[in-house]
């Protein structure tokens, strides 16, 4: 499995995460990630983006529920797991 690449149109050297964005403003080689999931900025505040971004793109390229299932599939087929755990056969 590879991972893919983050469609995120930042590049940034510094990557900042905050609860609040009540702090000093990025530089311009940094990103600011305020973890509140209630904030939401009154105008956009460049360099600033809010978790509920970085999540909603992720998410749009990932569906954890399928993933999770494969990856536990894949591992109880490699370990035969459910063949041990089976009684009565």
């Amino acid at each position: 499995m590879t991972s893919p690449a983050l469609p995120f149109p930042w590049t940034c050297a510094t990557l900042r995460l905050v609860t609040r964005a009540d702090g000093p403003p990025p530089s311009p080689d940094e990103l600011v990630v305020v973890l509140d999931p209630g904030w939401a900025p009154a105008d956009h505040l460049p360099g600033t983006i809010t978790i509920r971004d970085a999540a909603d793109e992720v998410l749009g390229m990932l569906d954890p529920i399928a993933l999770t299932s494969n990856l536990l599939d894949d591992w109880a087929d490699a370990t035969g797991v459910v063949d041990i755990l089976t009684i009565g056969r």
